[in-house]
């Protein structure tokens, strides 16, 4: 089965994704359950629905969009809530970077003013 998967190159590119976000997966399903949950109260499907005896979502038993209600949360609250942390930290390293090559740029003019030269210049 694992060598018809890998034929398939975008089913091989999105376990991969998955398979690298793992830990951080793991770490937040348990929040993006919750907030399913939330969704499905707000919604009110769940109002038939018998609440788990250990946890706080619903028992999906052969309910198949609630099942897959949580699988998508699960999985693509997750890796939403990470793209968005990695795409600001992106962000941030980039402005540093701007701003950094701006200062130094208006150092070295302001340098170059007051001493016609930069303590770089050789």
């Amino acid at each position: 089965m694992s060598k018809k998967i890998e034929r398939l190159k975008s089913v091989t590119t999105v376990l991969t994704y998955i398979g690298r976000k793992l830990l951080y997966i793991m770490a937040l399903h348990i929040a993006s359950f919750f907030l399913c949950t939330k969704l499905i109260d707000i919604v009110g499907l769940g109002t038939d629905l018998n609440m788990s005896a250990m946890l706080y979502t619903y028992r999906t038993g052969a309910n198949a969009l609630l099942a897959a209600m949580y699988l998508l949360f699960g999985i693509g609250v997750p890796l939403l809530i990470m793209d968005t942390y990695d795409n600001a930290i992106e962000l941030i390293i980039q402005h540093t970077q701007l701003i950094l090559n701006h200062v130094t740029q208006t150092e070295d003019s302001s340098h170059r003013a007051v001493h016609g030269r930069t303590p770089w210049d050789s």
